[in-house]
Protein backbone atom coordinates (compact mmCIF):
# COMPACT_ATOMS: atom_id res chain seq x y z
CA UNK A 1 0.00 0.00 0.00
CA UNK A 2 2.89 2.34 0.84
CA UNK A 3 4.33 2.09 -2.69
CA UNK A 4 0.93 2.63 -4.34
CA UNK A 5 0.12 5.75 -2.29
CA UNK A 6 3.58 7.20 -2.96
CA UNK A 7 3.31 6.50 -6.68
CA UNK A 8 -0.08 8.19 -7.05
CA UNK A 9 1.04 11.20 -5.01
CA UNK A 10 4.15 11.68 -7.16
CA UNK A 11 2.19 11.25 -10.36
CA UNK A 12 -0.31 13.80 -9.19
CA UNK A 13 2.42 16.22 -8.30
CA UNK A 14 4.70 15.27 -10.93
CA UNK A 15 -1.06 14.08 -11.73
CA UNK A 16 -0.81 24.31 -20.10
CA UNK A 17 -0.50 27.59 -29.14
CA UNK A 18 -2.64 30.26 -27.64
CA UNK A 19 -2.47 33.34 -25.43
CA UNK A 20 -3.52 31.75 -22.16
CA UNK A 21 -7.25 31.61 -21.39
CA UNK A 22 -6.49 30.06 -17.99
CA UNK A 23 -7.99 31.50 -14.83
CA UNK A 24 -6.19 31.29 -11.50
CA UNK A 25 -7.77 28.57 -9.39
CA UNK A 26 -7.51 26.33 -6.35
CA UNK A 27 -8.64 22.72 -6.67
CA UNK A 28 -8.92 20.11 -3.95
CA UNK A 29 -8.76 16.35 -4.53
CA UNK A 30 -9.23 13.09 -2.64
CA UNK A 31 -6.78 10.23 -3.00
CA UNK A 32 -8.22 6.72 -2.80
CA UNK A 33 -6.68 3.25 -2.81
CA UNK A 34 -8.17 -0.12 -1.90
CA UNK A 35 -11.59 1.56 -1.69
CA UNK A 36 -10.42 3.89 1.10
CA UNK A 37 -9.55 7.58 1.25
CA UNK A 38 -5.82 7.58 1.99
CA UNK A 39 -4.85 11.18 1.27
CA UNK A 40 -5.70 14.64 0.00
CA UNK A 41 -4.19 16.98 -2.55
CA UNK A 42 -4.45 20.54 -3.81
CA UNK A 43 -3.44 22.39 -6.97
CA UNK A 44 -3.10 26.15 -7.05
CA UNK A 45 -2.46 28.29 -10.14
CA UNK A 46 -1.63 32.00 -9.94
CA UNK A 47 -1.07 34.31 -12.93
CA UNK A 48 0.25 37.88 -12.71
CA UNK A 49 -0.31 40.75 -15.13
CA UNK A 50 3.15 40.17 -16.67
CA UNK A 51 2.18 36.55 -17.60
CA UNK A 52 4.26 35.12 -14.76
CA UNK A 53 2.64 31.99 -13.39
CA UNK A 54 3.03 29.95 -10.24
CA UNK A 55 1.75 26.37 -10.15
CA UNK A 56 1.88 24.54 -6.84
CA UNK A 57 0.93 20.93 -6.16
CA UNK A 58 0.60 19.66 -2.61
CA UNK A 59 -0.23 16.08 -1.68
CA UNK A 60 -0.30 14.45 1.74
CA UNK A 61 -1.28 11.14 3.25
CA UNK A 62 -4.05 10.78 5.84
CA UNK A 63 -3.36 7.06 6.30
CA UNK A 64 -2.06 5.85 9.66
CA UNK A 65 0.23 3.47 7.75
CA UNK A 66 2.09 6.18 5.82
CA UNK A 67 2.96 9.72 6.79
CA UNK A 68 4.03 11.59 3.69
CA UNK A 69 3.91 15.19 2.46
CA UNK A 70 4.97 16.22 -1.05
CA UNK A 71 5.05 19.73 -2.55
CA UNK A 72 6.02 20.74 -6.08
CA UNK A 73 6.24 24.29 -7.35
CA UNK A 74 6.82 25.59 -10.88
CA UNK A 75 7.30 29.24 -11.84
CA UNK A 76 7.61 30.65 -15.34
CA UNK A 77 5.88 32.47 -18.20
CA UNK A 78 2.38 31.25 -19.01
CA UNK A 79 2.36 32.64 -22.56
CA UNK A 80 5.72 31.30 -23.73
CA UNK A 81 5.33 28.09 -21.67
CA UNK A 82 8.90 28.49 -20.45
CA UNK A 83 9.41 27.39 -16.83
CA UNK A 84 11.95 29.46 -14.90
CA UNK A 85 12.33 27.32 -11.80
CA UNK A 86 11.04 24.11 -10.30
CA UNK A 87 11.23 22.86 -6.71
CA UNK A 88 10.30 19.48 -5.24
CA UNK A 89 10.15 18.67 -1.52
CA UNK A 90 9.12 15.32 -0.03
CA UNK A 91 8.85 14.63 3.69
CA UNK A 92 8.38 11.01 4.69
CA UNK A 93 8.98 10.11 8.31
CA UNK A 94 12.48 11.23 9.22
CA UNK A 95 13.56 11.42 5.59
CA UNK A 96 13.43 14.56 3.47
CA UNK A 97 14.18 14.89 -0.23
CA UNK A 98 14.61 18.12 -2.18
CA UNK A 99 15.41 18.76 -5.83
CA UNK A 100 15.64 22.12 -7.62
CA UNK A 101 15.85 22.98 -11.32
CA UNK A 102 16.80 26.42 -12.67
CA UNK A 103 16.18 27.15 -16.35
CA UNK A 104 18.53 29.41 -18.33
CA UNK A 105 16.71 30.02 -21.62
CA UNK A 106 19.25 32.40 -23.24
CA UNK A 107 21.93 29.74 -22.71
CA UNK A 108 19.50 26.82 -23.41
CA UNK A 109 20.63 24.91 -20.32
CA UNK A 110 19.04 23.80 -17.09
CA UNK A 111 20.87 23.24 -13.81
CA UNK A 112 19.34 20.44 -11.74
CA UNK A 113 20.33 20.04 -8.09
CA UNK A 114 19.59 16.44 -7.15
CA UNK A 115 20.88 14.41 -4.19
CA UNK A 116 23.63 16.91 -3.48
CA UNK A 117 24.94 17.05 -7.04
CA UNK A 118 24.47 19.45 -9.93
CA UNK A 119 23.61 18.34 -13.44
CA UNK A 120 23.72 20.67 -16.46
CA UNK A 121 21.19 19.55 -19.05
CA UNK A 122 20.45 20.84 -22.58
CA UNK A 123 17.16 22.61 -23.26
CA UNK A 124 14.99 22.75 -26.37
CA UNK A 125 12.40 25.46 -26.87
CA UNK A 126 9.60 23.15 -25.69
CA UNK A 127 11.32 21.63 -22.63
CA UNK A 128 9.17 21.58 -19.50
CA UNK A 129 9.52 20.63 -15.85
CA UNK A 130 7.68 17.79 -14.13
CA UNK A 131 4.44 19.74 -13.65
CA UNK A 132 4.54 22.57 -16.22
CA UNK A 133 4.04 20.03 -19.04
CA UNK A 134 0.47 19.63 -17.80
CA UNK A 135 -0.21 23.31 -18.53
CA UNK A 136 1.16 22.74 -22.03
CA UNK A 137 -1.07 19.69 -22.47
CA UNK A 138 -4.14 21.80 -21.66
CA UNK A 139 -3.11 24.36 -24.27
CA UNK A 140 -2.47 21.62 -26.83
CA UNK A 141 -5.94 20.16 -26.27
CA UNK A 142 -7.53 23.60 -26.63
CA UNK A 143 -5.52 24.13 -29.82
CA UNK A 144 -6.80 20.89 -31.34
CA UNK A 145 -3.46 19.10 -31.46
CA UNK A 146 -3.41 15.37 -32.11
CA UNK A 147 0.02 14.47 -30.71
CA UNK A 148 0.97 14.95 -27.09
CA UNK A 149 4.70 14.43 -26.61
CA UNK A 150 6.56 16.37 -23.91
CA UNK A 151 10.26 16.69 -23.17
CA UNK A 152 11.02 17.53 -19.55
CA UNK A 153 13.81 17.81 -17.02
CA UNK A 154 13.56 14.88 -14.62
CA UNK A 155 16.19 15.15 -11.87
CA UNK A 156 19.49 14.26 -13.59
CA UNK A 157 18.19 13.46 -17.07
CA UNK A 158 15.83 14.49 -19.87
CA UNK A 159 12.65 12.40 -20.12
CA UNK A 160 10.00 12.14 -22.84
CA UNK A 161 6.34 11.67 -21.91
CA UNK A 162 3.77 10.69 -24.52
CA UNK A 163 0.01 10.68 -23.96
CA UNK A 164 -2.62 9.14 -26.23
CA UNK A 165 -6.21 10.47 -26.34
CA UNK A 166 -8.81 7.74 -25.78
CA UNK A 167 -12.02 9.64 -26.47
CA UNK A 168 -14.60 11.24 -24.21
CA UNK A 169 -15.91 9.83 -20.96
CA UNK A 170 -18.53 11.11 -18.51
CA UNK A 171 -17.55 10.89 -14.85
CA UNK A 172 -19.29 11.81 -11.60
CA UNK A 173 -17.46 14.09 -9.19
CA UNK A 174 -18.20 16.19 -6.12
CA UNK A 175 -18.44 19.26 -8.37
CA UNK A 176 -20.92 17.59 -10.74
CA UNK A 177 -21.12 15.16 -13.64
CA UNK A 178 -18.47 16.14 -16.17
CA UNK A 179 -17.65 15.35 -19.78
CA UNK A 180 -13.95 14.58 -19.95
CA UNK A 181 -11.23 13.67 -22.42
CA UNK A 182 -9.35 10.55 -21.36
CA UNK A 183 -5.57 10.66 -21.88
CA UNK A 184 -3.39 7.61 -21.32
CA UNK A 185 0.36 7.88 -20.74
CA UNK A 186 2.53 5.48 -22.71
CA UNK A 187 4.72 3.28 -20.56
CA UNK A 188 7.40 0.74 -21.34
CA UNK A 189 6.36 -1.19 -18.24
CA UNK A 190 3.37 -3.43 -18.92
CA UNK A 191 2.37 -3.63 -15.25
CA UNK A 192 2.07 0.15 -14.88
CA UNK A 193 -0.35 2.64 -16.42
CA UNK A 194 -1.41 6.24 -15.83
CA UNK A 195 -4.60 7.90 -17.06
CA UNK A 196 -5.74 11.55 -16.90
CA UNK A 197 -9.35 12.76 -17.21
CA UNK A 198 -9.46 16.42 -18.32
CA UNK A 199 -12.64 18.51 -18.41
CA UNK A 200 -13.21 20.68 -21.54
CA UNK A 201 -15.71 22.74 -19.51
CA UNK A 202 -12.78 24.04 -17.46
CA UNK A 203 -10.26 24.34 -20.29
CA UNK A 204 -9.09 20.76 -19.75
CA UNK A 205 -8.40 21.03 -16.05
CA UNK A 206 -7.40 17.70 -14.48
CA UNK A 207 -10.41 16.28 -12.63
CA UNK A 208 -9.28 12.68 -12.19
CA UNK A 209 -6.06 10.68 -12.30
CA UNK A 210 -5.66 6.92 -12.03
CA UNK A 211 -2.45 4.99 -11.55
CA UNK A 212 -2.39 1.19 -11.86
CA UNK A 213 0.64 -0.76 -10.71
CA UNK A 214 0.83 -4.56 -10.40
CA UNK A 215 -2.94 -4.75 -10.72
CA UNK A 216 -3.71 -2.27 -7.92
CA UNK A 217 -5.40 1.03 -8.81
CA UNK A 218 -5.19 4.34 -6.96
CA UNK A 219 -7.18 7.41 -7.96
CA UNK A 220 -7.24 11.13 -7.37
CA UNK A 221 -10.62 12.79 -7.96
CA UNK A 222 -11.56 16.45 -7.73
CA UNK A 223 -13.53 17.39 -4.63
CA UNK A 224 -13.75 21.19 -4.85
CA UNK A 225 -12.87 23.92 -7.37
CA UNK A 226 -12.69 27.67 -6.96
CA UNK A 227 -11.61 30.21 -9.62
CA UNK A 228 -10.24 33.61 -8.67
Amino acid sequence: MKQIVLAIALLFLSCAALATPFKPYTAKYKIKAFGLTVGQATRDLTINNDDAYGLEMHSWSTSMFLKMDVTENSKGNIETNHPASYRYVKKQGDKNKTSIVTFDWPDLTAVSEYKGQQYVLPLHDDTQDKISYQLQMRKDLMGGKKEFIYTLVDDRKIEVYQFNPKGHETIRTSIGTLDTVRMEKESDKSKRSTTFWLAPKYNYLLVKLEHVEHGTASTITIDDLKFR
